[in-house]
């Protein structure tokens, strides 16, 4: 039974083969197997282990194509039908349905979970990449460009760096791509807009906050003894001149350059600390002044009764 099956198997081979077969089940064989032509319609080997040392390059029916030689390193398999695919294949069958784990497709892409991947790497589930320090993962040209995104580990913080400009873009009607948010290589950001032109943050559109908060320098060097307050005289001939106040850039200044909000609530206040001293003057004065018509009253009063 032994030799019958031999001669059967040695019959339907049909490549050049110098091996060690070690097998273990109903038919066993153990030691060396020579033969110039072997095809094999379907090999199983149910259990035990085949070791092959070919010389040169041999193919299985016409599903693949295995090659090595003395000066190359490992072995190189390949799909021997033109325009065939390679399958590493999960499932119930070995025939050619769709349950391909891992599939080299003969254009060069590969596809994890698909068998039909339309880039280089198409992966269909998640992916999760681990390590015990920093876990990231680059894109780059090939010119040089890269971009990196991972996690820092003892922080937990995830990352995107650039080695030039970084660009969020969205696409709202399916053709032309947009930049919402850009970041330059500097660090300064830009929201509708590509130039930041040296401003941390420039935003080209309206901006909707509850609060913000503006660190910056104040007016209340108008309360010191030192401070010299402009007579309302002196503003009044200021506002006829230039048409707005000292310190305050005119409506063509605002509409070309704009304020810095910092700054031009500093200056405001500033007015409004002048507009308080201004008023304490008055009152001063107003103070004087019905404290003199007090005493005149009461001096025409004497002057009256002493007529009598």
């Amino acid at each position: 039974m032994k030799k019958a099956s031999l001669i059967i198997i040695l019959l339907g081979f049909t490549i050049p083969i110098n091996a060690q077969w070690n097998t273990n089940g109903n038919n066993s064989t153990t030691g060396k197997v020579t033969a110039n032509d072997i095809l094999v319609n379907n090999l199983h080997l149910a259990y035990g282990n085949m070791s092959s040392n070919w010389s040169q390059y041999n193919h299985l029916k016409d599903k693949m194509f295995i090659y090595t030689n003395s000066s190359s390193k490992g072995m190189f398999f390949s799909s021997y039908g033109q325009g065939a695919d390679i399958r590493f294949q999960t499932g119930n069958g070995w025939d050619d349905r769709p349950y391909a784990s891992l599939l080299l497709s003969n254009n060069g892409n590969i596809g994890i979970g698909t068998i039909s991947p339309t880039q280089k790497l198409e992966v269909k589930g998640n992916i999760l990449l681990k390590s015990d320090s920093y876990v990231h993962y680059a894109i780059e040209r090939g010119n040089g460009a890269k971009s990196v995104f991972g996690i820092i580990s003892n922080t937990h913080d995830g990352f995107i760096s650039s080695s030039g400009n970084l660009k969020f873009l969205t696409n709202n009607n399916g053709t032309n791509y947009l930049t919402s948010m850009f970041i330059n290589s500097t660090g300064n950001i830009g929201i509708g807009t590509t130039n930041p032109n040296g401003w941390k943050l420039a935003v080209n559109g309206k901006i909707r906050a509850k609060e913000i908060k503006v660190e910056t320098g104040w007016s209340d060097f108008v309360f010191y003894d030192n401070y010299k307050l402009p007579t309302l005289s002196e503003v009044e001939n200021h506002i006829k001149e230039k048409g707005h106040l000292k310190g305050i850039p005119s409506a063509k200044e605002v509409e070309k350059n704009g304020i810095l909000l910092g700054e031009m609530d500093s200056k405001l206040l500033q007015k409004i600390e002048e507009l308080t001293l201004y008023t304490i003057q008055q009152e001063k004065q107003l103070n004087k002044q019905s404290k003199e018509i007090l005493e005149l009253k009461i001096l025409m009063e004497k002057l009256l009764e002493s007529k009598k």
